[in-house]
């Protein structure tokens, strides 16, 4: 139990609903398989180092049937990064698996920066950031490393340039900030070159220039080039907002080992967003705030988290870690019934419910952050940041 939350409960309860590996990716089925070897790793419970090697060995069996796309969220690559974490966790040995499925994360990472696809859930960022996360970072060659930093280098120049009428993505989950933290992992794990380091510095002097005003936040959603400012959206969470574009400044300033000073003003604005001001979903027909990893409080809490480790803010990791268990408690008492999502957000060709399966909507990343809290560990969430 973590704060009247039955943990092994939910456990059990998701590892019914994905026995069958129907769904095998991170998104979705693996989500699970994560959570119970993470459970595993961190309680030393045999329970769940046998329903994690259960759930792995179907998807061994899952991996030939599946028709795979290849994305870190949705794709093989996922796949490819569960198989090294499980033996991370000490579940059970999965090196032979990882030698058999290495080359595909390999060339799904070549031929996304190949076409210049620079996404973060879907694209080369994301894969990029599994590479250098995992045990393996050789797996791709210098020159490839070096592709992605010269792509960035043109997106980023080019998107910023006074001609360019598309606005840029600022956050995290499709925007400049992910890739900014994977910059700062390549000049820390694999070259550190001077060149690679003065983009990054001129991407945090970028970011520090178009910082608002607001007493409240720091960034929006999209950066327009012909009006040269960013819009008024103060989306907090992980996928857009402050959250995670601050924690990804200061992990490239200390990659870079320069000062984060001038980031300091933004961490200080974190204390001014509350549960009543960040703009979460809703779901007031079961009086709870959205609790989930993408767009709620769960992923606001590790995002906090991780900026913690360079800059003390434990004041506001325990009013979300409050927060977290306010509004999860309240969620889980519909445990058993369908969830649906707020009027406003649903539409007349699909009814929206809450998929208690999914990792970055669902009670996977919600549960998964209770154990960060419970055990102060945080590395299941090395695939997010």
């Amino acid at each position: 139990m973590i704060q009247n939350i039955n943990v092994d409960e939910i456990c059990t309860s998701l590892f019914n609903d994905t026995k069958d590996m129907q769904k095998p990716f991170i998104e979705q089925d693996l989500g699970t398989l994560i959570l119970l070897a993470t459970n595993y790793k961190l309680s030393q419970n045999k329970k769940y180092q046998e329903l994690a090697v259960a759930l792995y060995e179907r998807l061994i069996e899952t991996i030939p049937e599946f028709d795979y796309s290849f994305s870190m969220l949705e794709g093989f690559d996922g796949v490819a990064w569960t198989i090294q974490y499980i033996n991370k966790c000490g579940v059970k040995d999965t090196s032979e698996d990882y030698d058999a499925v290495k080359d595909y994360l390999r060339e799904s990472a070549e031929s996304s920066t190949a076409e210049n696809d620079l996404d973060f859930l879907y694209g080369a960022t994301g894969k990029l950031n599994l590479i250098l996360n995992g045990d393996d970072a050789k797996i791709l060659s210098k020159p490839i490393y070096f592709e992605y930093v010269d792509k960035v280098e043109k997106f980023f120049r080019h998107s910023i340039s006074h001609d360019n009428e598309e606005e840029l993505n600022l956050g995290f989950a499709h925007g400049l900030s992910s890739i900014l933290l994977v910059l700062g992992k390549i000049y820390l794990k694999v070259a550190q070159e001077k060149y690679i380091k003065e983009i990054i510095q001129d991407i945090i002097s970028f970011y520090i220039s178009i910082r608002s005003s607001d007493p409240d936040y720091s960034y929006g959603r999209m950066y327009y080039p012909k009006k040269k400012m960013a819009d008024n959206v103060s989306q907090f969470a992980w996928c857009y907002g402050d959250p995670a574009i601050i924690y990804s400044l200061l992990y490239a300033a200390d990659a870079i080992g320069i000062s984060n000073k001038e980031i300091i003003p933004s961490v200080n604005k974190l204390k001014n967003r509350s549960i009543e001001n960040v703009g979460l979903i809703n779901f007031e027909d079961y009086n709870f705030l959205n609790t989930s990893f993408c767009h709620g409080i769960s992923g606001i809490y590790m995002s906090l988290y991780k900026i913690n480790e360079y800059i003390n803010i434990g004041d506001d990791l325990k009013y979300w870690e409050k927060q977290l268990f306010i509004h999860l408690n309240q969620q889980l008492r519909f445990k058993d019934k369908t969830i649906y999502f707020p009027k406003e957000r649903q539409d007349e060709n699909y009814t929206y419910t809450l998929d208690n399966k999914e990792m970055l909507n669902g009670l996977v990343g919600a549960v998964l952050t209770l154990l960060t809290i419970k055990y102060k560990d945080s590395e299941w969430s090395n695939f997010m940041f």
